[in-house]
């Protein structure tokens, strides 16, 4: 099913980044690295980008953007301490401990 969805979504020459990477996703799950590398040349040669994602938080009526992968909020440091002291309990039940919760700050 994956395969005729790909080849669908391979015809669509679409501006929409979410398709390309859907399918892109699709053939890095199954070891297809040219087909991958494919796709991001086509969304290249179509000027296509894909589009950070973000996450909304509101803390006492305040609204808090997270980019994914961005570390400009200016209390990151904080943030990611107080990560790292609630995921280590976590992981210390059966997982192993990252170093971190977050590379970027390494």
């Amino acid at each position: 099913m994956g395969e005729r969805v790909a080849k669908h979504i391979d015809g669509v020459e679409s501006n929409n980044s979410g398709v390309h990477t859907l399918l892109s996703n699709i053939y890095a799950a199954a070891n297809r690295w040219g087909d991958v590398t494919k796709v991001r040349r086509k969304m290249k040669d179509l000027g296509v980008k894909k589009l950070p994602r973000c996450s909304l938080i509101e803390v006492n009526g305040i609204v808090h953007e997270f980019l994914v992968g961005g570390a400009s909020h200016p209390e990151i440091r904080k943030i990611f301490s107080m990560l790292d002291d609630i995921a280590r309990p976590v992981f210390r039940l059966g997982r192993n401990v990252p170093d971190r919760v977050d590379p970027i700050l390494r």
